[in-house]
Order: C-alpha cells, then structure tokens, then sequence
C-alpha cells in the first residue's frame, strides 16, 4: 500500500527500473496532484505549478528525475520536471504554442517529449533537455504531429504525424 495522503484516490503512471519509487496523480478535494512514493520516504506531493492539477506520467530509471503536466493558475496546461533539488519546473513552450503535456523522458531524465497545443487546437510534438530547453519537433509540414515515446538515451523520439494530402 502506497498510501494516499487521505485523499480519495490514487492512480500510479510509473515505476523505475528497481521497483522502489512509484509516481501518478493522487486526488484532492479540489483537483488532482503529482506524487512520487519511495520505499525510503513514502508519499510525496509534488505540489502544481499554481493551479488545482497535476499528474506525473514517467521518470527516470533511478526514479530522481519526475515529468508529467500541470495547470498554472490560470489553468492552462505545462510540461514540468521534478528533481527534490529544483522541485517542480515549467517547461515553458515554443514560440505559437499556449500549452504542452510530457509522455515520457529518457532513463536518465535528461530528455523529455511530449505534445503542445497552440489556442487553435494544432497539435505539435516537442522535445526537452537542460542544453536546448523545449523545442518542437520539425512535422515535415504536416497538419499535426504528436511525440508518445524516446530511447534510452533520449536521441530518438517516436510518434504521429497527421498528413494533409495535396490538392490536385
């Protein structure tokens, strides 16, 4: 038993590799937040980056390295990263995109991809490390692209592309 800091429901997304930290969403009374569980500590809330929810959907093999999605408080959706030392940090997103949601990041934590949104509803497939900060993914100028796993070593990502045919 994980626990579930009293409130009513916990959903676990991840494990890392040796089985000991476990993260997911845990839910609130007023919405639903981020959590990491280690066999050392226990629960942890990882808290949002300023509004009502957030859910961790991978982390790192060695379970240090936490990503998922937020709203801030205006309740627009991010793409943060956890670590106990910076705590939860917004990924921010490209220029002409309004929100962004992580899948799945790297065995070490240091390459993070996931999908934005721009207001219109166009989706666009990003990638994240320390070095390049949040960059989308070229969609060979197609309608859509979506990111939805990366290698071990965060070099290849994988994903969807929405092709538009040409007018005859």
């Amino acid at each position: 038993d994980i626990g579930s800091f009293g409130w009513s429901g916990v959903t676990p997304s991840a494990i890392s590799t040796d089985g000991s930290v476990i993260v997911g969403g845990a839910r609130t009374l007023s919405g639903e937040h981020a959590f990491r569980w280690s066999v050392d500590r226990g629960m942890q809330d990882l808290g949002t980056l300023g509004g009502n929810y957030s859910f961790a959907t991978s982390l790192s093999d060695d379970g240090g390295v936490v990503c998922g999605t937020s709203h801030d408080a205006a309740g627009s959706w991010h793409a943060f990263r956890w670590t106990e030392a910076t705590g939860m940090q917004d990924l921010g997103a490209p220029e002409g995109f309004a929100t962004a949601a992580t899948v799945a990041m790297d065995r070490a934590g240091s390459a993070i991809v996931g999908s934005m949104w721009t207001a219109s509803g166009m989706s666009g497939a990003f990638r994240w490390t320390p070095a390049t900060g949040i960059r989308s993914i070229d969609n060979l100028d197609q309608a859509s692209s979506a990111a939805s796993g990366v290698s071990a070593s965060g070099a290849v990502v994988v994903g969807k592309m929405r092709f538009v045919p040409e007018e005859l």
